[in-house]
């Protein structure tokens, strides 16, 4: 199957306009989302892949609300991938919730704390 189809590029490289690219963005966002809530990530493969997708999916559309809501529940996130680009854009909350849902309360605490000083 592979070798009958081109190799895979990134979105950005396949949709040149700005308008199409973020709705392409936020159609696969949703479904992804949706098929998360569904599922609960009961059976769903590469759990953590597909999350952690979900959230960078977020970023790039600056959907605030859409990514704190996901963070907050349980999610199979890549924390160590996500911290620094989370932490760039001024997300800590998000990532703060993200920790907390993924059984680190005490982390979120002390991040939390810093926000409030």
């Amino acid at each position: 199957y592979l070798g009958l189809h081109r190799p895979l590029q990134a979105l950005e490289g396949a949709l040149e306009d700005p308008e199409a690219l973020a709705e392409a963005k936020h159609f696969i966002c949703n479904y992804l989302h949706s098929v998360r809530q569904q599922r609960g990530g009961a059976g769903l493969e590469l759990a953590d892949g597909v999350d952690t997708l979900v959230v960078h999916l977020l970023c790039d559309l600056e959907d605030v609300a859409m990514l704190e809501a996901f963070c907050a529940r349980p999610n199979a996130a890549d924390l160590g991938s996500l911290e620094g680009r989370l932490l760039s854009l001024g997300r800590c909350h998000a990532l703060a919730l993200m920790l907390e849902a993924q059984g680190r309360p005490a982390a979120a605490v002390e991040l939390w704390h810093q926000l409030g000083t």
